[in-house]
């Protein structure tokens, strides 16, 4: 594994204002130095960039709608927060930033297997679709066509 050459801290406040926290940059020359600045500069704003994005989606769960899901929703479901904790760990955000359990449990519940009927479920938007709809939309056919075979 390959030693980090840089780390910074990102924090948002309850204001919703950006803290680009403690830098801390190791390199041996100035040039290699510069180098990792504006790498780390564009991370940070890809980061940014994708908090800010979902930010913006509304998540809501209707007060008192439950969602109930029968054994093989539930084990769908399962799989489908296993692949919202990968991309949530590897974009180094909280998963609910991807999809809240709401939309993952409608998705299991609806099974959508088109973007345009993905869209249709509250909490999931074009930039979400663009990003990483199609892996989510691959376990749901790939479940689809496993209950499919068991019948």
């Amino acid at each position: 594994m390959e030693k980090k050459k840089y780390d910074v801290e990102l924090k948002q406040t309850a204001k919703g204002e950006w803290y680009v926290g403690n830098l801390h940059v190791e390199s041996d020359t100035l040039e290699e130095l510069d180098n990792l600045i504006k790498e780390s500069s564009e991370k940070i704003m890809e980061r940014v960039n994708l908090l800010n994005s979902v930010k913006n989606t509304t998540i809501v769960e209707k007060e008192n709608e439950e969602i109930f899901l029968n054994e093989s929703e539930i084990n769908l479901f399962n799989k489908l927060r296993d692949i919202r904790k990968g991309i949530a760990d590897s974009k180094g955000v909280p998963p609910y930033y991807i999809f809240h359990d709401s939309v993952l449990k409608n998705m299991a519940k609806k099974l959508p297997s088109t973007r345009e009927e993905m869209l249709k479920i509250e909490g999931v938007g074009e930039l979400k679709i663009e990003n990483f709809g199609d892996l989510f939309l691959d376990e749901i056919r790939e479940f689809v066509r496993m209950q499919n075979n068991n019948l």
